[in-house]
């Protein structure tokens, strides 16, 4: 069994957060290029930046990530950062200052172990787009919680940890089996995916068409059968489908 830690749950400051994302290439990203740790979280996260809550959690450490992808890893990083902060709110996972004041403290080691496996490249006009993109929120908010390293991790298990199955992460353990990040921005980024039974019907049904019906598993499913239910979002109100209807309108629906 991993290591915890107790630790207080702290966010970064309204101030100091609109101050990272304005100076964030002049003053930070150079500070993650050259995997300066412990000056990232003095500077982003000084005692001035940021405010201690009442709210504890178990931190367990994760894993580094590598660019040669290790679904076993992943697998360890999305238990870790669940049982670790399933005592954050729904509320309180949507706010930006929170995972910002997390991937800069006891998460920047694993920051800046993502930005050499993902983001390092030649180009630095879309080296710093995409570090931008996974340390703070710059698309709507969906598809930033979506894509920022931290929240992405929470909101995958908040949707889709099947509770009334033996292994809670069954769903997930398939969804990640192979690179996922691109299969998760599409569920995670889509208006359809608003409660946890159309969640787990959604990816149940694609698991059965992939590992019984040969569907190919990549990001095409995964778009293909959240258009469907869209579609039908037109004809029946979704949020009272049962996990188990939506499961059933893909599978009789799906266009092979």
């Amino acid at each position: 069994m991993s290591e915890t830690t107790v630790k207080k749950l702290t966010y970064l400051k309204d101030s100091a957060l609109e101050d990272f994302k304005q100076n964030f290439q002049m003053r930070y990203y150079p500070l993650y290029k050259l995997g300066k740790a412990e000056e990232l979280t003095k500077s982003v996260c000084s005692a001035n930046n940021v405010v201690e809550t009442d709210i504890e959690y178990e931190y367990i450490p994760l894993k580094l990530e590598t660019a040669e992808y290790d679904a076993e890893i992943v697998k360890h990083n999305m238990r870790a950062i669940w049982n670790s902060l399933h005592v954050l709110t729904r509320t309180q996972a949507e706010l930006e200052k929170i995972w910002v004041s997390l991937a800069h403290t006891d998460y920047i080691e694993y920051s800046i172990g993502c930005y050499n496996a993902f983001v390092k490249t030649d180009d630095q006009e879309k080296e710093v787009k995409s570090l931008k993109s996974r340390t703070y929120f710059t698309n709507g908010a969906k598809r930033s919680l979506a894509i920022h390293n931290l929240a992405s991790y929470w909101w995958l298990a908040y949707y889709f940890i099947d509770e009334k199955h033996s292994n809670p992460f069954h769903l997930l353990d398939f969804l990640v089996s192979k690179p996922y990040r691109g299969n998760a921005v599409v569920l995670l980024s889509s208006n359809i995916v608003s409660t946890k039974d159309i969640a787990l019907g959604v990816l149940e049904a694609i698991r059965e068409l992939v590992e019984e019906k040969g569907v190919t598993n990549n990001r095409d499913v995964y778009a293909k059968a959240t258009v469907l239910l869209n579609k039908v979002g037109g004809i029946r109100i979704l949020d009272t489908l049962s996990r188990e209807e939506v499961k059933d309108i893909i599978l009789e629906n799906y266009p092979y």
